[in-house]
């Protein structure tokens, strides 16, 4: 146990160096992951800032003792994994692959071409097939995945998916912020703010690979 004086995210970011932590657990007292007004909070600083993933709990969804044991057993169920196959969202495939490694039994992978594309149906083809890829090396594991391209909106389709109430997981990986800005990226705040499961950040900060053989 640490105690430390300081701004909350920078300590957090210390504690988790001084100790070796391959991962940041970042809790809401709020019913919903988090409000409106998420960037700006602690957690939204922890995620800016962190170079480990994040993982973003609602406390109040997670309820009694006995519950909490359910949910965190059922963590790996369902899995919501956002890519827009960026070099971030790369990355966290792999985390998405290391934790197929750990008993994920469902991955829902969602690709959304924008509104606007050039050629839209060729960029859906190519991401039809990147997400194949992706399907199959789940499937190696044992892991069931569903492949959904979508056309619209990025922010408003992650959000819709994310607010379904279907997985146990959201996994995002945002970009980095604009010079001088402190807030997410809008898909990722999004869905912060529209799904009650966990969601696992991989944040803008974070070069780190995953700590499994083989991923």
């Amino acid at each position: 146990m640490d105690a430390a004086l300081g701004y909350p995210a920078f300590e957090i970011e210390a504690v988790a160096d001084r100790h070796g932590a391959d991962l940041v657990v970042a809790g809401s007292h709020r019913k919903g992951l988090y409000p409106s007004t998420f960037s700006g909070s602690t957690s939204s600083d922890v995620v800016r800032i962190s170079t480990r993933p994040v993982l973003l709990v609602a406390l109040e969804v997670l309820g009694s003792p006995a519950e909490s044991r359910t949910a965190c057993s059922r963590l790996l169920s369902c899995v919501l994994f956002l890519t827009d196959f960026s070099d971030r969202s790369e990355l966290a495939s792999r985390y998405l692959v290391a934790l197929a490694r750990k008993g994920l039994q469902k991955a829902d992978l969602l690709h959304v071409v924008p509104i606007g594309e050039r050629d839209p149906q060729a960029r859906a083809r190519s991401a039809a097939e990147r997400l194949e890829e992706l399907a199959a090396r789940l499937a190696d594991d044992g892991v069931s995945a569903t492949m959904r391209v979508a056309f619209g909106s990025p922010t408003t389709v992650a959000s819709e998916r994310a607010g379904s109430g279907e997985h146990s997981l959201v996994i995002v990986a945002p970009h980095q912020p604009p010079q001088g800005s402190q807030a997410l990226d809008s898909v990722t705040s999004a869905v912060i703010r529209n799904t009650t499961a966990p969601v696992l950040v991989i944040p803008p900060n974070c070069d780190r690979e995953p700590r499994l053989a083989g991923v």
